[in-house]
């Protein structure tokens, strides 16, 4: 197994070194680079830099202490155990290639590993990852510095990602996820270029922060996957543009908004295509958009000006 690891030595210069190296050093693996010792093992606080490949265990919850950072190299193979979650106080860096992706997969024979959950102050990235099988890839809390996924392409995951603070989703890839797969709640979510789609619930939810979404795909599963491709309600900011929202037994469930934008939209195959929820909205714009079926049949608070006849062949992931 290739190692590549920086971080401070063991051994200050002039000290015998503990152990043989073979596993003889002390009788538990500790100390002499097998066992506990294995940077490769990720369990506890982590207070170091680590550069690693090769196979990456989660054994248990770990937490990237601040001013510690740990980076996954391209074609990286990370295993978490059931149940075990990675706490970013510091840095992650996942950084896979298109031509050698970083696996994040759930050990053999467990259900789910609990995800990645960057703290106030931490900064993650996770760059070309695919994977399956975690409950909340990124959980994203209120002061966290950077959380960002790029090129990901994730299938059986409870959660894409929780926005607390502020997430940036682009070029990437969500399939079969569970109700509220993703969550804006207080924070800013920005998805481009991306396809979310097979959900046992409502795919997009949210009723604080600011939700964006331009030129991606939300729903589209066979027959109706879907209960709701947007839920929102509420203090939430929208600004949707450049987009197809696709069957869902309803293509968005709108509430208590303003000044929501919904320009340049695809709606297709949705079987209510808008609910008002039963609050109020206030100047939603949905302009320049193609209503398969036809405009929907609402109040003066909803501007369908400028209706587009064919669909729209701008919308859509550009890649």
């Amino acid at each position: 197994m290739l190692l590549t690891v920086a971080l401070a030595s063991a051994c200050e210069l002039g000290e015998e070194p503990i152990g043989d190296g073979d596993g003889d050093g002390d009788g538990d693996g500790d100390g002499d680079g097998d066992g506990d010792g294995d940077p490769n093992d990720l369990i506890g606080d982590i207070d170091d830099t680590r550069i690693l490949s090769g196979i990456v265990n989660l054994k248990a919850e770990a937490i990237i202490k601040a001013g510690a950072s740990v980076t996954l190299m391209p074609g990286t193979e990370f295993i978490g155990a059931d149940g075990a979650k990675l706490i970013v106080e510091g840095t992650l860096d996942v950084a896979g290639t298109s031509d050698s992706p970083v696996t994040m997969n759930v050990a053999a024979g467990a259900t789910a590993w609990v995800g990645v959950e960057v703290s106030s102050g931490g900064s993650a990235t996770l760059t070309n990852v695919t994977g399956a099988n975690a409950a909340t890839l990124l959980y994203c809390r209120t002061g966290a510095t950077l959380c960002n996924i790029d090129s990901v392409n994730y299938v059986d995951v409870g959660k894409a990602a929780v926005a607390e603070g502020d997430v940036n989703i682009t070029a990437s890839t969500f399939q079969n996820l569970r109700n509220g797969a993703l969550t804006v709640s207080g924070g800013t979510m920005t998805v481009v270029d991306s396809v979310i789609y097979d959900a046992s619930g409502d795919i997009m939810v949210g009723s604080t922060g600011t939700l964006n979404v331009s030129y991606s795909t939300i729903g589209g599963a066979d027959g109706l996957a879907e209960h709701c491709n947007f839920h929102v309600t509420g203090g939430i900011a929208l600004n949707i543009t450049y987009t197809n929202i696709e069957a869902g037994v309803y293509g968005i469930m709108l509430g208590g908004t303003t000044d929501a934008v919904f320009n340049y939209v695809n709606w297709t195959g949705n079987a209510t295509i808008i609910d008002p929820n039963q609050q109020p909205n206030i100047n939603a714009d949905m302009q320049f958009s193609y209503w398969e079926g036809g405009v929907p049949v609402l109040g003066p608070e909803y501007n369908f000006a400028n209706e587009s006849l064919t669909p729209i062949a701008e919308a859509g992931p550009r890649i």
